[in-house]
């Protein structure tokens, strides 16, 4: 019998709330058919406002008083262990609450209310309207990219070049900008200890803030050279570790929630490692040699790794290299950039001059990146470390380039050191245990991947086997869904995937992971063997990589796990060409029942109800028992009779589904499920679903990754 430890049977997981907003636009982000609009309101703090619009043009409505009704939600938590919490990002940027409209619920006003904030948001505007004329589209979004820290201009194999080769920082706005800018001006006005010199620079400064939206690096930089300036008019000594310190206390006083932006984790990380690694340098190597000029930048990112991987997922070995070009080049760009926002108001012929500079500059950049970055050759995807080890080390590397440590060594105390390292190691299981969510020891997980079939089996022995995996024609679920949750719940490869069909939500997914090279072996419909030569060039697998299923195939994956075809039946190869002209997916679905030591889990793909009448006369006993069933085609009202639920007889009922215009799950289902006592679970409500205890001898039982919200 199974034990609901989670949200059984949910009704609702947000109650919605008709809102009006009134507020202030504080900024704009435009893509291809949406723009997103965060707007300080009057009675909801600050809002995301979504405007679903065909090629939409907001950017001047920033410092404009808007008016909009509409259906005010909170943001989606992960829907997945270890995936990304939309909520807490937003909140990490001061965001409690989100909006999604149409243009015609919308209304501005004609005159600006913040007349700063709009004339700088129109100004860089115009700035880079201008310089999309002069240097092209795709040069310009790198080079706002770069100067600004906005990536929408940027397409996505160009961002994941940068951002797989260990280079992006640059193209998001980071204290080492904001540093070159400083070094900059201190260059040209003299920043020694005049106070009206220093003044006149972080006043620029500050308006560079406001032009990149005060991110959280951008805010701690600014915050450390304002520090920096106030030590040296009052002749003080200035310390970085202490300003860092000071900066993050302010910070997190306004607000706690930066606590987890990944910005802020990054930005104050690298300040305290270069703290900690830069003195060590000085002291070991002497003073204006070679290897004392280049080792801290490579000695940083070593440092930094261990985070990136547990964030990221991968390794990037060209990064070593290429941030030595991409630093430089992005250093002379970002200066060479803010002249001309200042020649494109003044001088045409200057404006040309230094957008040319700037395009010289921003293709050296490139080069630097695309050479060093191989084709993806010098990254390597990696699981996510376990938090202890991730504490552990960072803790044994702070505690050993510290004074202390290196005293103690020297002095040969060894008790001392021992103990220290008893604390670290205390300290990071604690950390661990406070922050996993359990989900480690499932033995089967239905994933979230929206709109489609996903479930993840683990076997006694660590084998890992995908039964379908989503997927979605204008988002690759595979690469931004599945492999992120995989790697980050230390699965690097799919020792058996299934697809119960050729649909994308259930195809897609796995066609994507088989892409990126974490699928050992396919599982198919034996009548897609007609098509295989279509199915090795989308999955980029070889024909001894895929598997044949029909009715009766049974498949060993461990001494407890095995999987029972049940359907369909095995035909002749002139059905199979009748069935793959007709382009009918969903009649061909197999019917898979997974076996999980003592239980069973009965997965039907998107088959109706006619479908299941035959999947019951090929099963002539009768015998199509199962524990758990997966509603057949995300909860259609035209799938899951009657007749077969009640053959099936399961304790629990899982649709598997996300935001769709089908009007999926239908209520019928749900009320059909709840009158025969089923346990109804839905990963549009609870997120992924885990199954514990399959292989023990006592009761199972199940848990959702959104319980409690």
């Amino acid at each position: 019998m199974f034990i609901a430890n989670g949200n059984a049977d949910t009704k609702t997981r947000l109650a919605n709330v008709e809102a009006e907003i009134q507020g202030e636009v504080y900024s704009v982000s435009q893509k291809e058919d949406y723009a997103s609009l965060v707007v300080q309101s009057t009675e909801y703090g600050r809002v995301l406002i979504n405007i679903y619009q065909k090629k939409p043009d907001f950017v001047h409505s920033v410092g404009k008083w808007i008016w909009v009704y509409g259906l005010l939600e909170l943001p989606n938590t992960a829907g997945n262990p270890g995936g990304f919490d939309y909520r807490l990002y937003l909140r990490s940027v001061g965001i409690h609450s989100i909006m999604s409209v149409q243009p015609e619920q919308v209304t501005f006003s004609g005159e600006a209310v913040n007349r700063f904030t709009h004339e700088v948001a129109g100004f860089r505007n115009a700035f880079e309207e201008k310089l999309s004329q002069k240097i092209g589209k795709q040069q310009t979004g790198l080079a706002i990219a770069m100067l600004f820290g906005d990536k929408t201009g940027l397409g996505d194999e160009v961002y994941e070049s940068f951002q797989r080769n260990g280079t992006a920082h640059i193209l998001s706005v980071s204290g080492l900008h904001v540093g070159f800018l400083y070094g900059l001006l201190v260059f040209l006005i003299g920043g020694k200890r005049k106070p009206v010199s220093n003044i006149t620079i972080l006043m620029i400064l500050v308006l560079y803030g406001v032009l990149s939206g005060f991110c959280p690096s951008v805010t701690r930089a600014l915050l450390m050279i304002g520090i920096h300036i106030l030590s040296k008019i009052l002749w003080r000594s200035y310390d970085l570790l202490s300003s860092a310190g000071i900066s993050a206390i302010i910070l997190l006083i306004q607000n706690p929630y930066s606590l987890f932006h990944i910005g802020f984790q990054l930005s104050f990380l690298a300040v305290i490692l270069m703290g900690w690694i830069f003195p060590v340098i000085a002291r070991t190597l002497p003073k204006g040699q070679f290897f004392s000029l280049i080792l801290p930048m490579p000695a940083l990112q070593a440092a930094m790794a261990p985070f990136t991987a547990y964030l990221f997922n991968y390794i990037s070995f060209g990064a070593f290299a290429a941030n030595f070009g991409v630093v430089f080049f992005s250093g002379v760009l970002i200066p060479a950039g803010l002249l001309a926002m200042i020649a494109s108001q003044l001088s045409q012929s200057c404006f040309g001059f230094t957008a040319t500079f700037m395009e010289i500059c921003i293709r050296c950049v490139v080069w630097c990146n695309d050479i060093t970055y191989a084709g993806g050759k010098t990254c390597m995807d990696v699981i996510s470390p376990p938090v202890y080890v991730l504490v552990f080390a960072y803790g044994l590397f702070f505690f050993f380039l510290s004074e202390t440590g290196r005293i103690l060594l020297i002095r040969k105390k060894f008790k001392c050191i021992v103990c220290v390292l008893i604390f670290v190691m205390v300290f990071a299981c604690l950390l661990n245990w406070k922050t996993e969510d359990g989900f480690d020891k499932a033995d089967a997980i239905f994933v979230d991947v929206g709109q489609g079939d996903c479930i993840h089996i683990r076997t006694p022995s660590g084998k890992n086997v995908l039964i379908d995996g989503g997927g979605k024609e204008s988002f690759d679920v595979g690469k931004r869904v599945l492999k992120p949750y995989l790697l980050k719940n230390g699965v690097r490869k799919i020792d058996l995937a299934v697809i119960t069909h050729l649909d994308i939500d259930h195809f897609g997914g796995i066609r994507s992971l088989a892409n990126e090279g974490m699928v050992d072996s396919l599982g198919l419909y034996e009548g897609n063997r007609l098509i295989e030569k279509g199915i090795m060039k989308d999955t980029g697998l070889t024909q001894t990589q895929l598997l044949y299923l029909h009715q009766g195939d049974r498949i060993k994956v461990d001494s407890d796990v095995w999987l029972e075809i049940l359907y369909p039946q095995q035909k002749s190869t002139q059905i199979y060409e009748t069935e793959i002209e007709a382009k009918e997916e969903n009649p061909r679905s197999l019917v898979i029942r997974v076996h999980l030591g003592k239980y069973r889990i009965l997965m039907t793909g998107d088959i109706d109800t006619q479908t299941e009448n035959e999947v019951l006369a090929v099963q002539r006993t009768g015998n199509i028992e199962a524990d758990i069933l997966k509603i057949g085609h995300h909860g259609s009202k035209f799938s899951t009779s009657d007749t077969f639920l009640e053959a099936v007889n399961p304790q629990v009922a899982v649709f598997l589904t996300g935001k769709n215009n089908y009007g999926h799950p239908d209520i019928s289902i749900i009320e059909k499920c709840r009158e025969k006592g089923i346990m109804i679970y839905r990963t549009d409500k609870d997120g992924a679903i885990g199954l514990f205890g399959l292989y023990l001898d006592k009761s199972p039982y199940l848990r959702t990754i959104k319980k409690g919200n």
